[in-house]
């Protein structure tokens, strides 16, 4: 059964499903994410037995409050408008 962590938290996914944080990549990470002046990812992005694809963003505020000043599904709509993008790349430079 794939377990990824994302600070505190430990996620386990079911054995068939691919799952993959691409932040820890070494191409994201030297080279993808300097795109667009800084460009984020979500967490995790996952494959399902049925191939249906889940775009994962962790948000954990039971112990720290949300204090920036973008509404969060802005937030998270910017991450989730590069992962396309970097997931492929990351596919083929891995």
């Amino acid at each position: 059964m794939p377990t990824l962590t994302e600070g505190n938290l430990e996620f386990s996914f079911p054995r068939d499903w691919a799952v993959k944080k691409i932040e820890t990549f070494s191409f994201y990470r030297n080279q993808f994410q300097q795109v667009c002046g800084g460009s984020k990812i979500v967490d995790f992005v996952c494959r399902d037995s049925q191939n249906g694809i889940w775009l994962i963003e962790v948000k954990d505020y039971r112990h720290n409050r949300r204090e920036k000043s973008i509404e969060l599904a802005f937030e998270i709509a910017l991450k989730v408008r590069f992962v396309g993008s970097a997931c492929h790349c990351t596919s083929k430079c891995e």
